[in-house]
């Protein structure tokens, strides 16, 4: 065997230790030695035989002493080893360490050379038989009485200072007054729980608990508990307390303020008396001086802020006052919030802002009131009261008040206009100074520029409007190209969809959609229409009914027309009296014949009517008048004026006005009644449509309300902007606006709620003073008093804000398709206390469609169990996994036998042990194969770069 040595050293670091900051009190005579052994060339590995001798010369010499046959454990060359030659054979004299191994008991020992010199620290040993220094030389010169001692402890205690060349280390440091770096005081603290940092520091400050750090810290002189961080931070304090400033420079200027927090450069740089702020980011508040409670969060943010109060504010430069900083705009603005890049950057001293989103409520200065979301929402705006949400709405709205816009790029031209309510992608899109409007769907109103009092509700409803006034389109596409026509009602999905007119009134599925030019003219029924697309003053009644003329009424679609009956069996069938009034008027018969008088001779009735001949026979009587010579049948009271009357001109008091001969080209009143009752109305100016008997019969002063059913909107007086269809619905509401109501009965309840959509017969009962909730079934219930509430189905409850509920706690929610979620849980009562708490439990999910099952069982006598699992599992799983665990002793459990038939087989190495099976299987039924869920997928180029939940990565939406 060939043992090479390559190196060898002393490990004494302990000892050295010792000599070189403690008292040299007597060791032990025991030192550790380190070498490093190869064995062919090759670092030795695994047990060895070594021998040690001690001699007092590098070759040759006498032996001090012997220590042989250690058995020495050597890994990849290293070893260690504790050697004691006794205290004698140290004498202060040179000693040489020789080493000799070998690897089994009847091998020669190999001495490896050369000897190891063993260095002056081990020598420390004599210190334990010294009785006192020999002399001064020996202890290099220095007096006994400056030599450093530890007490029984191993504490040390120094009189005067400490001087370190080089580094040290120590575990704890008490320095009684202060530390210095380079001469200069860097750290200072006192008795009272005061901390200074930095350099220049000076002597801590009077007041109790203030932590100070960084050059020329604050001058702090009463205030208590603060923390100045940086230099110049908090530098003016004077009796400010409980504040803590981070940053060059930040709280400069606070003398007296308290409570406040300002982290970054200059931050709340000029803050004087100001107290119970936050401020976060470089320049964060930097002109505040006296606002108070406010919080900024970003660069920047409030910087511009100076006596504005409760103002939240985040994001770069939001409420900073201008794009090159500083300028000269200074926030004195209360209760705001801001939210996002440069939002509310010239904010002055508008109050009670909310803005949410880059750049949104951006030029607003003195504005009020205004509640901005969504990207550059509200960019331009100056004015107060209004409402923007989605990216760029009302992006140029200037000085229009009392708007509210939600939607992509909503108003996003409007400058003026006021008391708009546009919502959809793109409604109102290039409205300017156009007012009182109300756009509801994608695109609705979306060309309106200047028109006013328009109500368009559905797909591209009025999209082509751009002067058109105070008309009312309701249904998708309906009224779509009218451009400039002016008082139209067009109900239906097409409804007047190429109209051009004013004046028109077109009820049901697209109706009316030949009309082009045509104006006064009045169309109710799906498909109902004109044959001409220029006709005036012409009305069809009646599914697919059309009129082929002006100045003409037509009903049915060449159906027959009953009064009195509702079953006619003749083209007009009459069961009553009917009358023919005023001179000259008669019954034209179909050869064109006009009989204006009652035929001679007795009897009690109509007894023949013969156009052909000429012949009527009627019964003689005081109000007849029959002139054979002119063709004449008069039919009228004597003493009443009032009847039809054969005039071209309107008469006094008439009823009706004729003009030509048994044609009605004009139709003129303020109201249709019948029997009495109101049953048709549009007051003037007001843009009210009234239809049904008792509908709206209190309004006084609202505007812009559809009222369709009996009694719908009966107590309606002030509210405006409704559309109610149905009887009864809406009967209680009072001065509630903008809310739509369908359905018998359905918003019976609400009094003053406005902006409710409530559909199905009683839908949204209960809900009272409630806003902006929506209800959609038969019985859909609200709460009295919810806001942003949604009830769907029959039956279905929701009375809570900002909820949506579907169905009803019996009901069971059906999709067919995937169901994509963020997360998701359920909530039922608290099984400890049902009638207080609710308990939530999150969902188990998985990158794979998997199916879980589980349970218990116990093994027999022979330590075997068979699992039955549902007759389904095997068709409907596959790549099946298993999991054990044995419950009440130690045992092993194995599947010993995986599923097949249904079932599976557990074996215990124990009889009858208790185990916990769960097996998992991975679904292969038809859906789930063609459907299989792809943990991981590229985002459309459209979502490319944003976030679906900004919030929890520290961005906001």
């Amino acid at each position: 065997m060939k043992i090479q040595r390559l190196t060898a050293r002393l490990a004494i670091s302990t000892i050295l230790g010792a000599f070189g900051i403690f008292n040299t009190f007597g060791q032990t005579s025991a030192f550790s030695y380190q070498g490093k052994l190869t064995d062919a060339g090759v670092p030795a590995n695994g047990a060895y035989i070594m021998q040690f001798g001690l001699w007092n010369a590098a070759t040759s010499g006498t032996s001090i002493g012997i220590l042989s046959d250690l058995n020495v454990n050597v890994r990849d060359g290293v070893f260690n080893v504790q050697l004691d030659f006794g205290a004698a054979a140290i004498s202060g004299n040179d000693l040489y360490l020789e080493v000799s191994v070998k690897k089994l008991p009847g091998d020669t020992y190999t001495t490896l050379t050369p000897r190891q010199q063993i260095l002056s620290a081990p020598h420390a040993i004599k210190s334990g038989t010294a009785g006192s220094s020999e002399d001064s030389a020996k202890l290099g010169g220095v007096d006994a009485a400056r030599f450093v001692q530890s007490d029984a402890n191993g504490n040390v205690t120094l009189i005067g200072n400490l001087t370190v060349a080089g580094s040290t280390t120590y575990d704890t440091v008490n320095a009684a007054t202060q530390f210095n770096l380079g001469g200069n005081r860097v750290l200072t603290s006192d008795g009272s729980g005061n901390l200074v940092l930095g350099s220049d520091t000076g002597t801590a400050p009077t007041p109790k608990g203030s932590s100070l750090a960084g050059p020329s810290k604050a001058q702090t002189s009463t205030g208590v508990a603060n923390t100045f961080l940086g230099n110049l931070a908090g530098f003016n304090n004077t009796s400010g307390s409980r504040n803590t400033f981070a940053g060059q420079s930040g709280g400069f200027g606070n003398t007296t303020g308290g409570s406040n927090t300002f982290i970054g450069a200059v931050a709340g740089f000029s803050n004087t008396i100001g107290g119970y702020n936050s401020f976060f980011g470089d320049s964060a508040g930097w002109l505040n001086t006296l606002g108070s409670n406010n919080v900024f969060l970003g660069t920047w943010a409030g910087s511009n802020n100076t006596s504005g109060n409760r103002n939240t504010i985040s994001g770069f430069n939001s409420g900073g006052g201008c794009d090159v900083f500083p300028c000269g705009f200074d926030m004195t603005g209360n209760d705001n919030s801001f939210y996002g890049y440069v939002s509310g950057l010239r904010a002055t001293t508008g109050s009670q802002n909310s803005y949410f989103g880059m750049n949104s409520g951006l030029n607003n200065q003195s504005g009020s009131n205004n509640s901005f979301f969504g990207a550059k929402a509200g960019q331009g705006n100056t004015a107060d009261d209004n409402s923007f949400f989605g990216s760029e709405a009302g992006l140029t709205n200037t000085s229009g008040q009392f708007n509210s816009f939600f939607g992509r790029s909503a108003g996003q031209a409007n400058t003026t206009g006021m008391s708009n309510s546009l919502f959809g992608y793109h409604a109102g899109f290039v409205n300017t100074t156009g007012s009182f409007n109300a756009f509801f769907g994608l695109e609705a109103g979306s060309s309106n520029t200047t028109g006013q009092a328009n109500s368009f509700f559905g797909l591209v409803a009025g999209s082509q409007n751009t002067i058109g006034n105070y008309n009312a389109f309701f249904g998708g596409s309906a009224g779509q190209n009218n451009v400039s026509g002016e008082r139209n009602s067009f109900f239906g999905i097409s409804a007047g969809a190429n109209s051009l007119g004013s004046l028109n009134s077109f009820v049901g599925n697209s109706a009316g959609l030949s009309n082009t030019n045509g104006s006064n003219n009045t169309l109710i029924g799906a498909g109902s229409d004109v044959a001409s697309g220029s006709l005036t003053n012409a009305t069809a009644i009646g599914g697919g009914a059309v009129v082929s003329q002006s100045n003409s009424v037509v009903l049915g679609n060449n159906a027959n027309v009953g009064i009195g009956t509702s079953a006619p069996t003749a083209k007009l069938e009459v069961v009553g009296d009917a009358k023919v009034s005023g001179a000259g008027n008669g019954v034209i018969f179909p050869d064109g014949t006009k009989q204006t008088t009652a035929a001679t001779g007795a009897g009690t009735v109509v007894t023949s009517v013969n156009g052909l001949n000429n012949a009527v026979t009627l019964a003689a009587g005081p109000n007849v008048t029959i002139t054979p010579a002119g063709n004449t049948l008069t039919i009228a009271a004597a003493s009443s004026p009032a009847g039809i009357l054969n005039q071209t001109s309107q008469q006094a008091g008439a009823n009706f006005n004729i003009d030509g001969t048994g044609t009605a080209n004009k139709f003129d009143a303020t109201q249709y009644n019948s029997y009495g009752i109101r049953i048709l109305a549009t007051p003037p100016e007001s843009y009210n449509l009234l239809v049904g008997f008792s509908a709206g019969s209190n309004l006084r002063f609202g505007v812009g309300d559809t009222l369709v059913g009996f009694e719908s909107g009966l107590n309606t007086t002030d509210g405006s902007d409704n559309a109610i269809f149905g009887s009864f619905a809406g009967r209680q509401l009072t001065t509630g606006g903008g809310n739509t109501f369908l359905g018998t009965y359905t918003g019976g309840s609400v009094t003053t709620g406005g902006d409710n959509t409530l559909v199905g017969d009683n839908a949204g009962d209960g809900l009272l003073t409630g806003t902006n909730s929506t209800a959609l079934g038969r019985n859909a219930k609200l709460g009295p008093n919810v806001s942003f509430a949604t009830a769907i189905g029959a039956g279905a409850l929701a009375t809570t804000d900002n909820t949506i509920v579907i169905g009803r706690a019996t009901d069971t929610v059906t999709i067919p398709g995937t169901l994509t979620k963020a997360a998701g849980s359920f909530r039922i009562d608290h099984p400890l206390d049902p009638y207080n708490k609710y308990l939530f439990h999150s969902f188990v999910e998985s990158p794979d469609m998997m199916n879980v099952y589980n349970g218990n069982i116990t093994t027999d006598a022979n330590g075997e169990a068979t699992v039955l699992l549902p007759g389904y599992f095997e068709a409907l799983n596959k790549d099946v996994r298993y999991q054990l665990t044995v419950i009440g002793t130690f045992a092993q459990a194995i599947i010993s036998e995986e599923v097949s038939g249904n079932k599976f087989k557990i074996r215990t190495d124990k009889p009858n042990v208790k185990v916990s099976w769960q097996v998992t299987g991975i679904r292969k039924d038809p859906y789930a194969e063609k459907n299989r869920i792809v943990p991981e997928v590229e985002k459309p180029a459209s979502e490319k770069g944003k976030l679906q939940n900004p919030d929890v990565y520290g961005e906001k939406p």
